[in-house]
């Protein structure tokens, strides 16, 4: 956020502000598409291990295929609750840097980011 803060007062340009504006907002959106298909995937992966045919110790996987059954629920469960809670972290802070980054570029802009060279 600083580099992009100190590069568009140095810019100036309402075009090129815009510009950076734009490429923030895809980043963002890419990422959380990301995330979305990481938890889409996630939930499928609980939902097929609900329809294994569950055979123990001797199935001979690895990971959690080589536990019990709801062993391997329950670690999937932990990974969604950490995926969730890190989704919500990262959304939460990302919606407050995109404030902070309007407000300083466009609503409160330093006088070097309007002063014409």
């Amino acid at each position: 956020v600083v580099v992009i803060v100190s590069l568009t007062s140095l810019l100036g340009d309402r075009n090129e502000l815009h510009v950076i504006i734009d490429a923030w907002f895809l980043w963002l959106s890419n990422r959380i598409g990301d995330l979305t298909r990481l938890w889409n995937d996630l939930e499928k992966g609980l939902d097929s291990v609900k329809e294994l045919p569950w055979k123990g110790e001797e199935h001979g996987g690895t990971g959690c295929m080589r536990g019990t059954k709801s062993s391997c629920e329950t670690l999937l469960q932990h990974e969604r609750a950490i995926l969730y809670y890190g989704l919500l972290v990262f959304c939460f802070s990302s919606l407050f840097l995109t404030f902070l980054f309007v407000d300083m570029m466009i609503i409160h802009p330093s006088p070097l980011a309007t002063a014409s060279c």
